[in-house]
């Protein structure tokens, strides 16, 4: 199935990292960039594709992010959106961007074949950095018609229970993120000098999932994966209106066993660490992929009763309980090598999830901005 971007936004139909089904729309984001995208099914024009953009929301406008000082490329910091989830009972989109650190990456050549030498390439993994908009947790309120269209409440139009909100957060840290420094694990990816780059098994957050029924988010972590083991983050939050026009505030709730604003489970994916989450049904649904940028296909494991075995304790969670299991692995059709990564699921019919990938290969991607992406069969629960 292809989705439509209009030309302007070819980079960012090249590097999708996120992604809701909402009625008849999908809500994407990129981990370029500031924005959040909606694209529409036209069911009308069959020579067209299926699904093509038709609103986008500036995040740090929307949300009133912090940084907002132009860079170097002559834009703002990017928000690196690694996970969406849809509220529909309460109307909100749920998002979070990667609130990494990142390493400049060697290269053969540069984008015009001029080659790069050892020297510049030693240079460039010397540089560690982030970008000021990646340490997002928040919220859009959306509103959805008769018709399975939905559209974002602007600023200005928020009322008391529905409104736009984030947690606390600066271009370096957020409140969650302070919360890890204090947790007796993670604090050794994050001691002040030698933080840890996200793709070097550093903190590094991608999934989201939303718990209609306990209130709660699921975090899903790239890194660090500890012993084999990956990382979700159980996280309750409350919420201060700030006005019609003013974003509002999300703070921590303190939910774990000794006062943490947050609850770990750890899950035996075979070595691999989290991508993406949903949740089907009681089942939470995960997208499994290496910690490094490297080649691998759809891998889909199943928690069975996932939602409700987060019962207020910490988990362990083990294949060999019967909890947890490998469920789909499926290789992408035109899949090339250093291309075509999985990188964000949504469920798309009963027996099917859409699969997102980055970096599209050149079969995967039509000029100037229709990229391709995936319907994966998912088994039946049993």
């Amino acid at each position: 199935m292809k989705l439509e971007f209009p030309q302007d936004d070819a980079d960012l139909a090249q590097s999708l990292s996120a992604v809701i089904r909402i009625g008849d729309d999908l809500w994407v984001g990129s981990d370029e960039g500031t924005k959040a995208m909606c694209l529409r099914r036209d069911k009308r024009d069959r020579s067209k594709p299926p699904f093509r953009r038709v609103d986008e929301i500036d995040l740090v406008q929307e949300l009133d992010l912090p940084g907002k000082t132009v860079d170097e490329r002559g834009g703002l910091p990017e928000v690196d959106l690694e996970g969406m989830d849809w509220d529909a009972q309460g109307g909100y989109l749920w998002m979070i961007g990667s609130h990494s650190l990142k390493r400049t990456a060697a290269k053969f050549a540069t984008k015009k074949g001029k080659p790069i030498d050892d020297a510049e390439n030693l240079a460039r993994l010397s540089v560690i950095s982030t970008d000021g908009n990646r340490f997002l947790l928040g919220r859009l309120p959306l509103k959805v018609d008769a018709k399975e269209r939905s559209s974002v409440v602007q600023r200005g139009a928020y009322a008391p229970d529905h409104f736009g909100a984030r947690l606390a957060g600066t271009e370096r840290t957020s409140e969650l993120l302070d919360a890890l420094h204090d947790d007796p694990i993670l604090k050794q990816f994050l001691i002040a000098g030698h933080e840890l780059p996200g793709k070097d098994n550093g903190v590094d957050i991608e999934g989201l999932a939303w718990d209609a029924k306990e209130k709660r988010l699921i975090v899903g972590l790239r890194g660090p994966v500890l012993s084999g083991m990956a990382m979700l983050l159980e996280l309750k939050v409350t919420e201060e209106f700030a006005g019609a026009g003013g974003v509002g505030r999300l703070r921590l709730q303190r939910i774990g066993a000794h006062g943490e604003p947050f609850r770990r489970h750890f899950l035996d994916l075979d070595g691999l660490s989290v991508r993406d989450l949903c949740f089907r049904g009681n089942d939470l649904l995960v997208l499994a992929g290496p910690t490094m940028p490297i080649d691998w296909p759809v891998t889909i494991y199943r928690w069975k009763k996932g939602r409700s075995r987060m019962d207020g304790r910490q988990r362990f969670v083990w294949q060999e309980s019967g909890e947890l299991g490998l469920w789909v692995q499926a290789e992408l059709k035109d899949a090339e090598r250093k291309h075509d990564r999985p990188e964000a699921l949504t469920l798309w019919k009963k027996n099917q999830a859409l699969v997102v990938c980055d970096a599209p290969s050149g079969k995967r991607f039509d000029k100037p901005a229709t990229v391709e992406v995936d319907k994966v069969v998912l088994p039946k629960a049993t």
